[in-house]
């Protein structure tokens, strides 16, 4: 007797589906809001110059580079990417709120999708549809992997673009619960955190950083290629362990290491953050 497909398997054959459509170099905010930057291609296309002008409004304030990338934009990056376009709008609809359309222009998912619609509604198949399209591609496998990362007890995942000083890189982000919790004095349990950052650097070439948060403690190990970018994290590790004792954390732990001592588990971990996969889900199905 055939049984009915579980959630688990439903985002998991998605993802099969799509993983011809993994993010690409090209699939990137930064390189969508330079396409943006020559209005006319769009609107010959037949996106309406309203839409245009509040996408491109919408993404100028993410990649805003005189703001720091604090928590509270962090917050709001992770609220309104598209990563929680449908719950908000679900949240809307359960609360009988009538903000139906303004959640969608306050949604960089709720504007790819009136673009999207824009250009089908015109038969038009350019290629800034394309570039729209791949830009839903890109969010909603982000959205799939973090589903069955929930589903699964595995970490969650986003790309944020942060500013180095010489321009914008993607930095691939992976949040989840610390196992090695253990309860306080009281019975409580204190939770920590395992944070992983994938990103590349000019002078550094991919750096991958693994930091373990709990409470006011901090432990960070940074892994790096090239040996003179080891040599000079350790340089500058202590002045930055006094920094953030000076903004309140407690105790600070820091420590750079070659990329290639890192240990087989950890590299299993950063290479599927790079590929934008969650960690220890088969996706490949093969009958031998």
């Amino acid at each position: 007797i055939e049984q009915d497909p579980t959630l688990e398997s439903e985002v998991a054959t998605l993802l099969r589906r799509r993983l011809s459509a993994l993010p690409r170099q090209d699939q990137t905010l930064i390189v969508l809001q330079e396409e943006l930057a020559s209005p006319k291609t769009f609107l010959d296309a037949g996106l309406p110059q309203m839409s245009l002008e509040k996408l491109r409004s919408f993404i100028a304030d993410i990649l805003d580079n005189q703001r720091p990338l604090d928590s509270e934009r962090l917050m709001q990056f992770v609220r309104d990417s598209g990563l929680q376009y449908e719950s908000k709008l679900f949240r809307a609809v359960m609360e009988n709120s009538p903000n139906l359309a303004a959640i969608a222009d306050s949604d960089l998912k709720g504007l790819l999708l009136g673009a999207l619609e824009n250009f089908e509604r015109g038969a038009v198949w350019s290629e800034p549809r394309r570039v729209i399209a791949d830009q839903l591609d890109h969010l909603e496998i982000q959205q799939a992997v973090n589903l069955l990362a929930q589903l699964e007890g595995q970490p969650l995942q986003v790309r944020v673009p942060f500013f180095t000083g010489a321009g914008f890189t993607d930095v691939a982000l992976s949040v989840q619960r610390d196992g090695n919790d253990r309860g306080n004095d009281r019975g409580k349990s204190s939770h920590g955190y395992v944070i992983m950052f994938l990103l590349d650097l000019d002078s550094f070439g991919r750096t991958r950083i693994e930091a373990h948060l709990k409470e006011r403690d901090l432990r960070v190990l940074f892994y790096v290629d090239q040996d003179d970018a080891v040599a000079l994290l350790r340089r500058e590790l202590p002045g930055f362990a006094v920094t953030l004792k000076a903004i309140g954390y407690r105790e600070v732990l820091l420590a750079a290491s070659p990329a290639h001592r890192m240990a087989q588990e950890q590299q299993h971990e950063f290479e599927t953050l790079a590929l934008g996969l969650p960690p220890n889900v088969r996706l490949l199905n093969v009958r031998v």
